[in-house]
């Protein structure tokens, strides 16, 4: 799953979410501006 243009604020960033087995990767594609992006499971 792509989401792209997620806006923060003033940022943006796209993202790219894939599901394996029992997990899930998430891979930052693009970032504008000054957005941090942490992911907690």
């Amino acid at each position: 799953m792509a989401v792209k243009r997620l806006h923060l604020g003033e940022a943006s960033v796209d993202l790219m979410l894939r599901r394996h087995d029992s997990s899930v990767a998430v891979n930052l594609l693009a970032r504008n501006g000054a957005a941090e992006v942490e992911v907690v499971l």
